[in-house]
């Protein structure tokens, strides 16, 4: 991630970010696009701002990991933890933790199908496990990533705010992941109430940005490696579903937004771009931005009912007020995105 994406947000907040100096960060799902690019703003910020942050890097691949922070870890910035968000460690040596950033999650569709109790430990028990290590430690903020989708089928609502809920059927295998994320944010409340401990969760509509391990099977991972292996670009169903796809960049700063406001002791979040675009659209646009003019873009008009591990409800657009008010706005446009991701590929 190239830090002058992040140029004026830091100079408008170095008084906040002097606040993380000598801190240290416990991050889960680490080498996931969101983990990753939070930990490769913090140690930036190390180089450019002098601010020793440590940070704590929770991570099931080694090999995967140290690819992603080779030069992270050779400056001192990171430390792997080679685990399990669920097992039984409870990281007895580690001295002291400011910050939980609680990113790990499986969020493809493959997942949801073939390993459905797999989500559920990962979100469930694992958030539990993050809990009670921000309890223990009391730290002064644990940040949860959630997902739009534990709105559920909304009901023809045209957008969906914090305080808004939908339905979810709980004997739908899919429903898996939207139905752990929801238990994982109650779990939040409760040790928040009980607890004190000082929350902020983040709804998340799809983010998108470079990882070298494009291989998640998400929607615009796939588009863009076949464009660039000269494969046509295959879409089930008709193409015309829309997306709000908001770039990792956008994402980080409003996480830092919220983290940086002071005085709620628990939060909920939405953070989404304002861009819409339709399935077929977003491949056209992938197309443009990697300038391949031998990727043509099929839709096979798959009926709904054989989308396995897809949403089959209408999804309502995340509405962002309250992200905004505290001074959050999206600000890389989707053709923007996607050239920075063919460039960094």
């Amino acid at each position: 991630m190239d830090i002058n994406n992040y140029k004026k947000f830091i100079e408008e907040n170095k008084t906040n970010i002097n606040k993380f100096k000598n801190k240290t960060f416990f991050i889960t799902g680490a080498t996931g696009l969101i983990g990753s690019a939070i930990i490769d703003f913090l140690c930036q910020l190390n180089d450019k701002e002098d601010i020793n942050v440590e940070i704590i890097a929770l991570v099931r691949n080694k090999v995967k990991a140290r690819k992603i922070f080779a030069k992270y870890i050779d400056c001192g910035y990171v430390n792997l933890i080679i685990d399990t968000v669920e097992s039984d460690n409870v990281y007895d040596n580690i001295p002291k933790i400011d910050y939980i950033i609680h990113t790990a999650s499986q969020t493809d569709a493959k997942s949801f199908m073939n390993n459905p109790v797999g989500v559920i430990d990962t979100n469930t028990l694992g958030t539990r496990k993050m809990l009670e290590l921000a309890r223990s430690h009391k730290v002064d903020r644990f940040l949860y990533m959630s997902t739009r989708e534990v709105y559920g089928d909304t009901l023809g609502l045209d957008t969906v705010s914090e305080s808004d809920s939908g339905v979810v059927d709980p004997i739908d295998v899919r429903s898996c992941y939207p139905e752990s994320k929801r238990l994982s944010e109650t779990m939040c409340a409760a040790y928040s109430h009980q607890c004190g401990i000082n929350t902020l969760i983040f709804r998340l509509a799809h983010t998108y940005g470079y990882t070298e391990f494009m291989e998640d099977g998400r929607i615009w991972e796939d588009f863009i490696s076949r464009t660039l292996n000269n494969k046509d670009i295959i879409i089930k169903g008709d193409g015309t579903p829309l997306l709000r796809l908001t770039y990792i960049s956008d994402v980080v700063e409003a996480i830092f937004t919220a983290i940086f406001k002071e005085g709620d002791s628990f939060s909920v979040y939405n953070i989404s771009t304002d861009e819409e675009v339709s399935v077929k659209g977003l491949a056209s646009a992938v197309v443009e931005a990697v300038g391949n003019e031998n990727t043509a873009v099929k839709v096979l008009k798959t009926p709904q009912k054989q989308l396995k591990g897809y949403v089959r409800h209408k999804i309502s657009p995340l509405e962002c007020a309250k992200i905004k008010k505290i001074g959050w706005k999206a600000k890389v446009s989707l053709q923007d995105g996607l050239r920075r991701m063919v460039n960094y590929k």
